[in-house]
C-alpha cells in the first residue's frame, strides 16, 4: 500500500475568461505569453481522453480565454511551488486583476492534482495564502485519484 502524500503530477493554471477578451491585450498587460489563449468564436482544440471517446476535436469557443500554466515551467510535485511560481508571475499585477474582475472577467487559479493514492492532499502556508489574497485570485483544486479508498485499513 502506498502512503506517499505527494501526487504523481501537479500544476497550476491561471484562467481568465470573458466574452470580450482580447488575448493580445492580456498578454501585454501581464507581460507574459499565455500557455493558451483565444477569442470568443475561435476554434479551440479539445484534449482527448480514452475515457471520453465521443469528444469532438475542436469546438467554437463560447467565450474568450487566456490561460497560463506552470506545467512546463515548474518541475515539482509540490503544489505550493506551482502556486508560488504563478504568484511570482503576477506579483505586480494585483490592481490589473482587480480591474478585470470588476469589469466582469472571471479570474481563478486551478491546481490539477493527479495521485494514485487516496491518502494525499496539498497544503498551503499562510504566507502563500496571503499572496493569493493580495492578488484577489480564488484558488481551487481539481483532484484526480486513480485508486479507490481502501476502507479495510480503518477496521
Amino acid at each position: 500500500m502506498n502512503f506517499e502524500t505527494q501526487p504523481q503530477e501537479t500544476y497550476a493554471t491561471l484562467r481568465i475568461y470573458h466574452a470580450q477578451l482580447v488575448p493580445d491585450e492580456l498578454t501585454d498587460l501581464f507581460e507574459i505569453k499565455p500557455t493558451m489563449a483565444w477569442k470568443m468564436g475561435d476554434q479551440i482544440t479539445i484534449a482527448h481522453s480514452d475515457k471520453y471517446t465521443d469528444t469532438p476535436n475542436a469546438i467554437d469557443a463560447q467565450t474568450g480565454g487566456w490561460l497560463l500554466s506552470s506545467k512546463q515551467s515548474v518541475r515539482s510535485t509540490d503544489a505550493m511551488k506551482h502556486i508560488e511560481w504563478m504568484a511570482d508571475q503576477l506579483a505586480n499585477h494585483g490592481n490589473s486583476i482587480y480591474k478585470l474582475q470588476r469589469s466582469g472577467f472571471t479570474v481563478d487559479l486551478v491546481v490539477a492534482w493527479f495521485s494514485d493514492s487516496w491518502n494525499t492532499c496539498p497544503a498551503l502556508t499562510p504566507e502563500l495564502m496571503l499572496r493569493l489574497a493580495n492578488l484577489r485570485i480564488p484558488l481551487w483544486f481539481d483532484v484526480y485519484l486513480d485508486q479507490p479508498m481502501d476502507l479495510s485499513i480503518l477496521s
